[in-house]
């Protein structure tokens, strides 16, 4: 374990009467972690940048590396309240636990400094892994097990994974691209950006914009969006039979192909069926359903 000190300036205002000098305080850590076939991870965080990628070929063990820090104009309050970060790590039946959480003690002070950890995990690429953040970030690359994942306020970038993938967020931004597995998406107050996606996706959306690429590899897309704004991006020529509704808000189609449309009410509906084995259905409520083709073959 490696305690590193480190001072840093920060300008607040611009002027130099409101220059504020921070005390950054680290502390690094590095465990494995046993593994066998038909065990699982779960992580819960706080506060933290999280990134789980896979472990290198025949390694049968999940290594992590942690960097604590507290930042705060006093050095002897950032080493205080470093030491209220907590990282625990333990295994019970088949599933192992990895937490990272600020830990108050009794007779100890809440921390006053800013309060954050980065928390690098190479897991065997099919381990089930759940992922629970809250005020951070998280990535996951290349992982070909199950993966739940949930978060407050927290960014999620997924890239090239195999296996099914369940994320649910709220007031976090969901980046992903090229899921071969089915995804089910469920967010409040957050952004949505799938492309090449491969498989089945099914999409909650509430209070956010959602944009898909639908492309010839997709597989059946099913979107419900109460208060948001979807835009959905096909090739010229679909490669999925269309099912769209519109209520309360606007609905914009291109030129080609050409929907079959219907209006009731404050409620717009179009079609487009050619007979294809897969399809894309958009139920959207007060806000926007946008079409666009210029999407590649994919």
């Amino acid at each position: 374990m490696k305690i590193v000190y480190v001072l840093a300036i920060l300008l607040y205002g611009g002027g130099v009467a409101a220059q504020t000098t921070l005390q950054v305080v680290t502390k690094s850590v590095q465990k494995s972690l046993p593994w066998k076939p038909g065990e699982s991870l779960e992580i819960t965080c706080e506060k933290a940048e999280v990134e789980v990628f896979p472990a290198p070929a025949g390694r049968q063990e999940i290594s992590l590396k942690a960097e604590l820090s507290a930042k705060h104009p006093l050095l002897d309050s950032a080493k205080y309240d470093l030491d209220a970060w907590q990282l625990a790590t333990s295994t019970a039946g088949k599933r192992t636990y990895v937490r990272a959480y600020i830990g108050v003690g009794k007779g100890r002070r809440l921390p006053g400094s800013n309060m954050k950890v980065k928390i690098t995990l190479w897991v065997p690429p099919t381990c089930p892994t759940t992922l629970n953040n809250k005020f951070g970030k998280a990535k996951v690359e290349k992982i070909t097990g199950a993966l739940r994942l949930t978060g407050a306020f927290c960014a999620f970038t997924l890239t090239e994974l195999e296996g099914n993938v369940s994320v649910e967020s709220q007031y976090g931004n969901v980046d992903a691209r090229q899921i071969n597995g089915s995804l089910d998406l469920r967010t409040k107050r957050g952004d949505i950006r799938l492309r090449d996606l491969r498989g089945d996706c099914a999409i909650q959306s509430e209070f956010g914009e959602v944009r898909i690429e639908a492309g010839s590899r997709t597989g059946n897309v099913k979107v419900q969006a109460n208060k948001s704004e979807v835009t959905l991006e096909l090739p010229s020529a679909p490669a999925h039979d269309l099912y769209l509704s519109c209520a309360y808000g606007d609905l914009t189609l291109p030129t080609a192909p050409r929907f079959e449309l219907e209006k009731q009410g404050n409620t717009q509906r179009a079609q487009y069926t050619k007979q294809h084995s897969k399809k894309v259905t958009v139920d959207a409520k007060f806000g926007k359903l946008t079409l666009s083709n210029g999407l590649g073959t994919n």
